[in-house]
């Protein structure tokens, strides 16, 4: 009885802990900005700045269902963007510089899946040594330098990342289908269900006959994809290429996915909705941060913060349910 009631404790702590925070921050931002915080025009710029991270979380998302984790993801970010803006202002067709950015996070994924599957490497350690690489990649592209675009090619291709259809923002409708098509991959899908197996036991998927590396691969290829989107999206937004767009982005990722499991988990601990509510979260703390003021060093002393409190809920409602 006594295991039971500390069981419920911790669940309710790890799901209030999530609600909480998420919501005592956003009053904190309302009460000190009353007059610009809860404003259309702001609610929709968290939105479509939300896009960006929402990418990379569900990313993370599936790696995560396969008890695994990316660290490549950040640098990834900053090559699809170099690379898409690099190519366009070098009189490539939008199209064609779409798609080399997103096989280069394709490329990206295969090595992360082929070094942990088929070279039996821990997860971990090979993203490490891919984050470098490619990071080392995005700054070698411009020597170090943004890449700013301008004419009429940026102006179409820009519009992917800030313009509207009536009233319809173009970035949180594509954000929408990407996020239903991975909601839709891992909940209503023979593959979904597989990773979340793999996720749950790999040694018992696999001898329940289970192809745990290829669906491992896969889960890899997607997040090297849905990264590459990220920056293309983000360049989009902001109308210039970024060797170090992605920095940030890797952390914001993983408290996205944290938080995002224990706000909304179900059957399945890692799930996108969740993840998605999370990016949205991170993206409320760092944009109110900027919005009164605070520097770069408060939004990295409290990007760790959250990360902490975010594992202690996490860790909290694993033990819960054991």
């Amino acid at each position: 009885m006594i295991e039971l009631a500390n069981r419920k404790v911790y669940l309710t702590i790890s799901r209030l802990g999530s609600m909480v925070m998420i919501m005592g921050l956003f009053v904190y931002f309302s009460f000190l900005m009353p007059d610009i915080w809860l404003t259309t025009y702001n609610l929709m710029n968290l939105v479509e700045q939300t896009v960006s991270l929402g990418l990379v979380a569900l990313g993370l998302t599936v790696v995560r269902a396969a008890g695994e984790m990316d660290l490549s993801v950040g640098s990834m970010v900053s090559l699809a963007s170099m690379l898409s803006m690099g190519l366009i202002m070098a009189g490539r067709p939008i199209w064609l510089a779409i798609v080399i950015a997103l096989f280069a996070g394709l490329s990206v994924g295969f090595v992360n899946g082929f070094m942990r599957t088929t070279m039996r490497i821990p997860g971990v350690i090979p993203t490490i040594g891919s984050q470098g690489a490619v990071a080392g990649i995005a700054l070698i592209y411009n020597w170090g330098n943004m890449i700013f675009g301008r004419g009429p090619a940026v102006d179409a291709f820009c519009n992917i990342g800030r313009g509207y259809i009536g009233p319809i923002s173009i970035p949180a409708a594509i954000f929408l289908v990407v996020a239903f098509v991975i909601w839709f991959l891992l909940n209503r899908t023979k593959y979904g269900r597989l990773l979340y197996m793999i996720g749950g036991n790999p040694e018992a998927s696999r001898l329940s006959g289970v192809k745990v590396n290829r669906h491992i691969r896969l889960s890899y290829i997607m997040c090297g994809i849905l990264a590459a989107s990220s920056g293309i999206m983000m360049t989009a937004r902001i109308g210039a290429g970024n060797p170090l767009g992605g920095n940030d982005l890797l952390l914001d990722g993983i408290i996205a996915v944290m938080v995002g499991s224990t706000v909304l988990a179900g059957e399945q601990e890692f799930n996108p909705v969740g993840s998605i509510v999370g990016a949205f979260f991170v993206t409320l703390v760092m944009t109110g941060l900027q919005m009164i003021g605070k520097g770069y060093h408060v939004q990295c002393i409290l990007r760790g913060v959250l990360l902490l409190v975010a594992l202690t809920l996490f860790s909290l409602q694993r033990r819960a349910s054991e």
